[in-house]
């Protein structure tokens, strides 16, 4: 299948099972331009939902879900958003949650930055809700629907992008969401290990979805930082649950 064809199937989901008001709202589809569902990356990579910040004008502050699909159909996202946008006024790439990504992404190429670069560059990026907000409280109070609910409706779109990516792992730093989200499918409370930091970023979850696909969830990167003792923590839970990568 062509990757026009791929885009068209993913574009054509989005206007078939989302609601309105998730189409209509102030958000983003994707963070990774249209070739990374060419399948060469194994990871699916989400966090909870675009940010917003108040008085910004940055691309990511002025898109509509909408809008993002028809980019999506078109094959017109052309910028990585851990790597090439502009997040809150610092340098394309330098934002700390997008320093902490790249971090990440170098922890599960063993260590080599440049391999951990190529790798998000060819991982198809996200967040389980498209709509954004300043806060999750924020969110659930603007929709009248908990987070769980949102990234129900919005799942159908995920499984089409996972289908036409070739997804082998869904990793996300949305754990907050994840675990809610796990139960709610009947997958109870995961495989755990520890993050190698403390308190409520102490452990890291494993799920094996019915597609077969793993589900793996850390901590959210903008308090937690995949660097130093981190490390060997992550290395383990990658070499147990995600040997693939």
């Amino acid at each position: 299948m062509s990757l026009t064809e791929k885009l068209n199937r993913i574009a054509n989901t989005c206007e078939s099972v989302l609601p309105k008001s998730i189409v209509n709202s102030s958000g983003r589809l994707l963070y990774s331009p249209g070739y990374t569902i060419e399948g060469n990356s194994p990871i699916y990579f989400l966090g909870f939902n675009p940010g917003e910040t108040a008085g910004r004008q940055e691309l990511h502050d002025t898109l509509t879900v909408e809008w993002d699909i028809n980019r999506l159909r078109r094959n017109e996202i052309v910028e990585n958003g851990y790597l090439d946008e502009r997040w809150k006024g610092h340098l394309p790439g330098m934002a700390p949650i997008q320093r902490a990504g790249q971090s990440l992404f170098t922890t599960i190429a063993n260590g080599d930055s440049q391999k951990g670069r190529s790798l998000l560059c060819e991982t198809p990026i996200g967040n389980f809700i498209f709509s954004r907000s300043p806060t999750a409280q924020v969110l659930e109070s603007r929709t009248g629907m908990s987070g769980v609910q949102l990234a129900m409706a919005c799942w159908p779109v995920h499984q089409q992008i996972m289908k036409q990516a070739g997804t082998k792992v869904l990793l996300t730093h949305a754990v907050t969401l994840a675990r809610p989200l796990a139960r709610a499918m009947g997958l109870g409370e995961g495989e755990q290990m520890s993050s190698g930091w403390g308190g409520t970023l102490s452990t890291l979850y494993a799920w094996e979805l019915s597609s077969g696909i793993r589900m793996l969830a850390i901590p959210n990167l903008s308090r937690y930082k995949p660097d130093g003792p981190r490390i060997p923590a992550l290395k383990s839970f990658f070499e147990r649950f995600g040997p693939q990568l």
